[in-house]
């Protein structure tokens, strides 16, 4: 009985030394001013920024220039269009190719997975023939992605004609 009692005098003990310690801290802290913390902004590593790049409108002729230079051959009957927009869409690992013909709304070309190798160049795999990978250069002054395909089989003649013919532009 005598060890239930001193048992429960020390919980009693305990707990009033704990209360009047939370009491103490209490009343220094509210004596100290507040101060805020301010989040920080996400920071990312990546020389190259999420987010769509646009080109303005290529004439046909910069196409086939851009293919023939790359020693592709030109077939017209493929290409009718005047002019062509291209816009890139980088998100998450995954890039997309969007173009647009003579002014119609941009569409989905291409799409598959990137990763930035290092401060100036890009691994990219097609998502429907992730055989078909590719390497591209690129340059970002301010808002301007400059981006360039070597010629390559697995890149083909869409991949040079679509990377190498005009900048981008960073949309807001």
């Amino acid at each position: 009985m005598k060890s239930m009692r001193s048992a429960a005098l020390l919980v009693v003990l305990f707990t009033t030394a704990c209360s009047s310690e939370s009491a103490s801290s209490s009343a220094v802290a509210s004596n100290t001013p507040a101060t805020t913390v301010s989040p920080t902004p996400f920071a990312t590593t990546s020389p190259l920024p999420e987010g769509t790049y646009k080109t303005a409108p290529i004439p046909t002729a910069t196409l086939k220039a851009t293919a023939e230079a790359a020693g592709f051959t030109w077939d017209p009957a493929r290409w009718t269009m005047t002019t062509t927009v291209y816009a890139i869409q980088l998100a998450i690992g995954q890039l997309n190719w969007l173009a647009s013909a003579d002014g119609a709304p941009l569409e989905l070309s291409s799409r598959g997975t990137y990763k930035v190798a290092d401060a100036n160049t890009i691994a990219y795999a097609d998502a429907e023939n992730p055989s078909s990978a590719f390497t591209l250069t690129f340059s970002l002054e301010g808002d301007v992605l400059t981006t360039h395909v070597h010629p390559d089989p697995d890149a083909g003649i869409e991949a040079v004609i679509f990377f190498n013919s005009a900048p981008f532009v960073r949309q807001p």
